[in-house]
């Protein structure tokens, strides 16, 4: 029998469920800097030493959110007040602030200027195009006085939604304190309000009054750690994590169900940890929903020099078996595509699976340090989440009716069968599933679209690079692919082993951070920033650079910055197709 058929065989639906009905009774409401939330890592850690799994308490600082009472009230056409949730990390006013009210839509950077939100207040879908953290960054940037965000759900809900519109990621520095914290007030309106409220700005103009209490806090967290040692003696180990703190209430989709599997996971693979070639971090993280993501990326900080020598993958777990969903959607860092869609065609039946390219959503605080991600679960189709007001994960997100009947137990077990799957792979195969082909692949074809916008910025020698890049791990992809045949059979030298997997491993460390980030390696982007929708984010202005005039000091800004961002993608080519081209002639 296999591994991944023992695991399957041992695996327990019936365990979870009994951790999240635990998780939710103990400990509701698990606001990171609460006393609740700090029991319930001793809840997570106690129970990973039950297992006999290595555990650790990590505790730490993090600048986490309260919000206090808000107020809105129309004070024209019409004279009413409406109900309303201060969003976490709002800016707190000392006296109401009135003025008119503006709709933008979406909330993007061109939506907001079309509207002309400068001395406004800016009204806007609470939804994730753009995430709520951009929006705000977006609407102080151009000046608004303030934000209304109008819930997702269907659109009679009445319920209030929760939210942080912190963009810092994870912990503050003396700069981003300064340049990347909420600089206006933020309100979260009911779903069936707000569309009033819509209708009634597109009939005319609306003048309102707000009012927010908040106040963040540094305050003492701590998040638990579990740890199964491999018996082979490989330092190299994936990490599978997700946030456990969470709103008001029982939060069971968001992330009790999450934590959940993170239990039985380390259960099932420190009983059969002998037949493990790498080992398992599982990590269970405070400070996402108040501080943005402190916990991941404080986990990243501390243990950076682990990470970025033997870790080989993440898998982020947030939201599984949400009632209603239907189809399993996975998203990845590109180099992992292959691996995962092999075990989802073998594993899901007919069940449709839908891929998409990760971005930095979530707990992906992995990507500047390189290590390659990915995250899968059951989703809604598009017609439902439209129906929801774009509540891609359900209509009670973030909401007081995130309980336990929020979730699916069959479902529940589907998510514990594919988790366990995807890490008996990642955690015995001799050579790393990452095949880069198809990573670079996708560079060479977005600067090509990008050629007749960078004369200025000499995209176009770095464009030769990447196409070098591409025909170079076109080349490794191809050894590497043929040792993993013999390895699979015991053929393969450990040499050999060795040195594709510390190759593999480093070009991830190259390839993850210059794909997905504008800030690079030893930075975080804001949470949600409108760059990291698309491939090479740190090219994402040129277009904006070129409509600019001539001569302006916007132009001249955006030049600066997009040289830097081409010269960082040239050096990346460089590097990829150095490495690629040794690696390939060692090991043939």
């Amino acid at each position: 029998m296999s591994l991944e058929e023992k695991l399957l065989a041992e695996v327990s639906t019936d365990r979870a469920w009994k951790h999240i009905e635990e998780i939710v009774h103990q400990f509701p409401s698990r606001l990171a800097g609460t006393e609740n939330c700090w029991n319930a890592a001793g809840y997570m850690h106690d129970n990973l030493k039950a297992a006999g799994v290595e555990a650790e308490l990590m505790e730490y600082p993090g600048l986490v959110s309260f919000a206090g009472k808000g107020s809105l009230e129309i004070l024209s056409p019409v004279q009413r007040t409406l109900p309303a949730n201060v969003l976490f990390h709002s800016k707190g006013t000392v006296e109401p602030i009135e003025a008119e009210l503006v709709e933008t839509g979406v909330g993007s950077w061109d939506s907001c200027e079309q509207a002309g939100i400068r001395g406004k207040i800016a009204l806007s879908d609470l939804s994730y195009f753009p995430p709520r953290q951009e929006k705000q960054r977006i609407m102080s940037l151009q000046g608004a006085l303030g934000a209304l965000l109008l819930n997702w759900g269907y659109d009679d809900s009445t319920l209030l939604p929760y939210g942080s519109v912190k963009p810092c990621w994870g912990n503050p520095t003396r700069l981003t304190m300064r340049t990347e914290m909420p600089g206006i007030p933020c309100l979260g309106l009911s779903r069936v309000d707000g569309l009033w409220l819509r209708d009634l700005v597109a009939r005319g103009p609306v003048q309102v009054r707000l009012s927010a209490e908040c106040r963040d806090e540094w305050r003492p967290l701590r998040q638990a750690v579990g740890r199964v040692r491999s018996s082979s003696g490989s330092p190299e180990f994936a990490v599978l994590g997700g946030h456990m703190d969470s709103w008001f209430g029982q939060a069971a989709s968001d992330n009790a169900a999450g934590n959940a599997l993170f239990l039985e996971m380390a259960r099932v693979f420190q009983k059969h940890a002998g037949e493990l070639r790498r080992g398992l971090t599982v990590g269970f993280w405070v400070g996402h929903e108040t501080g943005t993501m402190i916990g991941s990326s404080h986990f990243v900080d501390v243990y950076w020099d682990d990470l970025r020598e033997n870790a080989v993958a993440y898998l982020q777990v947030d939201q599984p078996a949400m009632i209603g969903t239907t189809l399993w959607e996975t998203k990845s860092d590109v180099e992992l595509h292959g691996f995962h869609s092999a075990i989802e065609r073998r594993s899901l039946g007919g069940m449709e699976t839908h891929w998409n390219r990760l971005v930095r959503t979530g707990d992906t605080s992995f990507f500047g340090i390189g290590v390659p991600s990915m995250a899968g679960h059951t989703v809604f189709t598009k017609d439902e989440v439209k129906a929801m007001g774009m509540g891609n994960l359900g209509w009670w997100h973030h909401t007081d009716a995130s309980t336990i009947e929020r979730l699916d137990k069959d479902l529940m077990g589907l998510h514990l069968r594919m988790h366990a799957a995807y890490l008996a792979e990642l955690l015995t195969v001799p050579i790393v599933p990452a095949r880069f082909t198809p990573t670079v692949k996708q560079m060479v074809d977005k600067v090509e679209t990008l050629l007749p916008l960078g004369e200025e910025i000499g995209l176009a020698r770095a464009f030769g690079l990447a196409k070098e890049a591409l025909a170079a791990v076109e080349g490794l992809d191809a050894v590497a692919e043929g040792w993993r045949e013999k390895a699979s059979r015991g053929e393969a030298p450990d040499e050999v082993v060795q040195i594709l997997n510390s190759t593999l491993k480093a070009l991830s460390r190259v390839l993850v951070p210059l794909g997905g980030t504008a800030a690079g390696t030893y930075g975080h982007d804001p949470y949600g920033l409108s760059s990291q929708s698309t491939l090479l984010p740190g090219l994402y202005e040129l277009p904006r650079m070129k409509a600019q005039p001539v001569g302006s000091e916007e132009r001249n800004l955006l030049e600066t910055e997009l040289i830097r961002q081409r010269n960082r993608f040239a050096d990346g080519m460089r590097e990829v197709r150095d490495m690629a081209k040794r690696t390939a002639a060692a090991v043939k």
